[in-house]
């Protein structure tokens, strides 16, 4: 179209009018490739909203493309902006706030930088590595600037629109095991007194509820609910959860008002005012390096505060 528009304007509009653009609709059941990509997707644009960048351009589609190469396993993989960590001194943010952190220019993760103003946000596709194995979640945003660390798992709502709702399995049960591990670890720092320690909760560990996949055009994140893995053990034994045949099930009624927004989970994050205290974080950095090994794609997020006067 573009080669019809340079040789003739008329022609172009003629043609342009015969053809009916419609974005494709999301699949009925994503496979598990496109739930993986879908919730990458989103994590990225989680963390950016997280770090104030919601003006950023996230130049990724909603969905798997159709021309995925076969075995993709990262949003990341056709980014030509993306660096490979171990051949570069990109995330010198990183190496600055702490030593600790320069093991992770020793993995082969794909990452991506973002700036604004003071802000620096890295990208950490920890898809070589299965760090879920480890945790059990599929998001890590690691507030810096605050010492906040905050976990969050995705589940999706089966059916067009979520109507078929979410039925709690074998691998859920695996995967809070692996989260109460690492709560179990943390319970057992002190108790951070501090104002900037402060917490509304001991629970950094939380679930999102998506009720479908964004559709190819769709901008943003996708509609979801947000719960502290503490209220999901409850609600998913109580009656709200109870379905056929004594089944459990939760649909977007069964959490009623309690559960939170994606603006709500994105503000107290960014403010602190959930995640794991500053000296949970500050013995957490080993644990995730530790933690590092396996093959699935977890998404690790690291905000840092630099001084104006660096830029």
């Amino acid at each position: 179209m573009e080669a019809v528009r340079n040789l003739d304007a008329e022609v172009f509009e003629a043609v342009d009018r015969l053809i009916v653009r419609r974005s494709p609709t999301p699949p009925d059941a994503p496979l598990r490739t496109q739930e993986n990509w879908a919730y990458q997707r989103d994590a990225i644009a989680t963390a950016l909203q997280i770090a104030g960048m919601d003006g950023i351009d996230l130049a990724i589609t909603p969905q798997l493309p159709a021309h995925a190469a076969p075995g993709v396993r990262s949003v990341f993989d056709s980014d030509a902006d993306v660096v490979m960590i171990e051949n570069t001194l990109l995330l010198r943010d990183l190496d600055a706030a702490d030593t600790d952190w320069q093991y992770i220019r020793r993995q082969h993760y794909p990452a991506k930088t973002y700036r604004t103003g003071d802000t620096t946000l890295t990208i950490v596709l920890a898809n070589t590595f299965d760090l879920e194995h480890q945790l059990g979640v599929d998001l890590i945003y690691v507030n810096e600037s605050l010492k906040s660390v905050v976990f969050v798992q995705y589940k999706m709502f089966r059916g067009i629109q979520g109507e078929e709702g979410y039925r709690p399995d074998g691998q859920l049960d695996i995967e809070i095991a692996r989260m109460d591990a690492a709560m179990a670890t943390l319970s057992e720092i002190e108790e951070d007194g501090s104002c900037e320690g402060y917490r509304f909760g001991s629970d950094p560990f939380f679930m999102k509820f998506c009720k479908k996949l964004l559709s190819h055009d769709g901008p943003g994140t996708t509609s979801a609910f947000y719960v502290p893995l503490g209220y999901w053990k409850r609600l998913a034994d109580s009656d709200a959860a109870r379905g056929v045949r004594d089944g459990r099930v939760v649909h977007e009624h069964s959490f009623g008002r309690r559960y939170f927004t994606h603006t709500h989970f994105v503000e107290m994050v960014e403010r602190g005012w959930i995640g794991t205290s500053t000296l949970q974080t500050s013995v957490l950095v080993p644990y995730l390096k530790a933690a590092i090994e396996g093959q699935r794609g977890v998404v690790l997020a690291v905000q840092s505060q630099e001084p104006s006067s660096s830029q």
